[in-house]
């Protein structure tokens, strides 16, 4: 019986199921029943088109074995381009010249075989030169587009060897740096007892969001020259607990197991002012705005906090030198407290 390679070589190429390693069911046994649907005029069963090795005559498989052996070109290779696309890329070179190595059925996959792991994309990349993209965007191949795709895509990330690394690197430095810095605030807590606030919680489903915390630990200074002054100035009131209102400040002295001696500061029972925007402007008139400066504008805090920090910080200027401090203080349109910036003294 004659067969037509042509048709059935045009219908292979319709399945890349068949030949392709990219599709999924490439692997799988069922895939052989695409052979099912293969058409053929005039219309002939799948062995008739390809008869099992089983059923060939003796005759029949010394021609086609010994033929296989045989070092020439296929003698349908010209009308095999589709698959020479796939054997650029997955690297495989022919046993002949001018004629692809395909493996032969004994090194088929069954359907339990685990699919090839995917090369890295670095090794992608050298794998598809110009001419094989060129190929594959000419190529009727489903997956083609994509291929393109993915390796333009690749060269846009312009990733160097050993980029991974450096990062890795980097992040081991700045874990041992955090480390150190953690270290470095332990060991200034322990010193420094008086920056903690430490409670047990007075009832059950207590709301700690109501405790604000330390004054000295809710308050930001913009100009870090004027730190010292700004202490002198508030005084012991820098450690004083600022919370909501009386009801949570008395949960806290009755029940709260405090450490140690505090003050509680109640938002809602507090009274604070600030200073008058005329004496401002006086003090800066009589001895210039760089001279002097009012506590309460030196610092940052939370706007529901105001109260507080305007009955610390708001009736104490912050005055660069003595000769300023005493022009301010004492004079009968000011009469405020005054902090001086170098030698921390309260008038």
């Amino acid at each position: 019986m004659e067969i037509d390679a042509s048709v059935v070589i045009n219908e292979v190429e319709k399945r890349g199921q068949l030949f392709d390693t990219s599709y999924s069911q490439y692997y799988d046994r069922n895939v052989k029943k695409l052979w099912e649907k293969c058409t053929f005029t005039p219309p002939k069963q799948c062995q008739d088109i390809i008869p099992n090795w089983g059923q060939l005559s003796s005759e029949e498989k010394t021609k086609y074995g010994s033929a296989a052996r045989k070092k020439r070109k296929y003698i349908y290779f010209d009308r095999l381009p589709f698959l020479e696309l796939f054997a650029k890329i997955l690297g495989i070179e022919s046993s002949i010249p001018g004629e692809p190595h395909l493996p032969d059925d004994s090194s088929t996959p069954g359907p339990n075989t685990t699919p090839p792991t995917p090369a890295s994309s670095t090794k992608i990349k050298a794998m598809v030169d110009k001419d094989i993209l060129a190929a594959l965007q000419m190529s009727h191949c489903p997956l083609a587009a994509n291929i393109v795709l993915c390796h333009k895509e690749l060269s846009k990330l312009n990733y160097k060897d050993g980029h991974i690394e450096d990062l890795q690197e980097q992040k081991r430095r700045l874990s041992q740096e955090i480390r150190s810095l953690r270290y470095q605030l332990d060991n200034s807590k322990s010193r420094n007892p008086h920056l903690n606030f430490v409670y047990r919680d007075p009832e059950n489903n207590f709301n700690r969001a109501s405790v604000k915390g330390l004054v000295c630990r809710l308050v930001k200074v913009k100009q870090p020259h004027t730190a010292r002054a700004l202490e002198v100035a508030a005084g012991g009131k820098l450690y004083n607990v600022i919370v909501d209102t009386e009801v949570t400040s008395k949960k806290l002295l009755k029940k709260g197991q405090l450490q140690r001696r505090t003050t509680i500061i109640p938002l809602n029972k507090i009274s604070g002012h600030s200073m008058n925007q005329n004496t401002i402007r006086t003090a800066e008139q009589l001895v210039g705005k760089d001279n002097v400066q009012p506590a309460l504008s030196l610092i940052e805090y939370d706007r529901e906090l105001r109260p507080a920090m305007e009955w610390i910080f708001g009736q104490v200027f912050i005055c660069r030198d003595m000769a300023t401090a005493r022009k301010v203080t004492f004079h009968e349109r000011i009469m405020k407290k005054h902090v001086i910036l170098n030698l921390h003294w309260l008038l």
